[in-house]
């Protein structure tokens, strides 16, 4: 008896050997889940940035940053919806011209391209580890970017 290996590279002629193989696949991926999380912490950081400067930095119009900033604490305490959705948000779309992409991302934590050519055991695999690389980019994204958000406004509290 034969046992295909997860990655569809080989063939294993021992159960022993296939778990082995099997246990090195698991930890890749949760390799590729912790440099999803931190590639979303730091994308979240950097949205963040821009917010601040936006919401309560230099570039503040007709409303006073403290007020401002008093505001979003409040919202984000109250859970207001229309806080929550001026707050940087993940997008994975792809849609502007430097957009990120779950490809890209799953390229980034070392997933490698889709595996077109493999068994679809393989690549109904890869598919579900992308999926589940996004939802922890975009888990990391959105409490990176809040706590920061958190921290700008307070620092222009008085």
């Amino acid at each position: 008896m034969t046992y295909p290996c997860v990655t569809g590279e080989h063939t294993h002629y021992t159960e022993t050997a296939w778990r082995r193989c099997s246990r090195h696949a698991e930890a890749q991926a949760k390799r590729a889940r912790r440099r999803a999380a931190e590639i979303g912490r730091e994308h979240g950081d950097n949205a963040a940035s821009w917010w601040e400067q936006d919401a309560v930095g230099g570039r503040v119009a007709a409303v006073p940053a403290h007020d401002t900033a008093r505001r979003v604490l409040r919202g984000l305490e109250d859970g207001d919806p229309a806080i929550l959705e001026a707050l940087p948000a993940p997008d994975l779309s792809g849609e502007w011209a430097d957009g990120y992409t779950p490809d890209q991302l799953a390229e980034e934590c070392g997933l490698g391209p889709y595996p077109e050519d493999r068994p679809e055991v393989v690549w109904q695999g890869w598919l579900a580890l992308r999926e589940e690389l996004c939802d922890v980019y975009e888990n990391a994204f959105i409490d990176a970017a809040t706590a920061a958000v958190v921290v700008a406004c307070k620092g222009v509290l008085p």
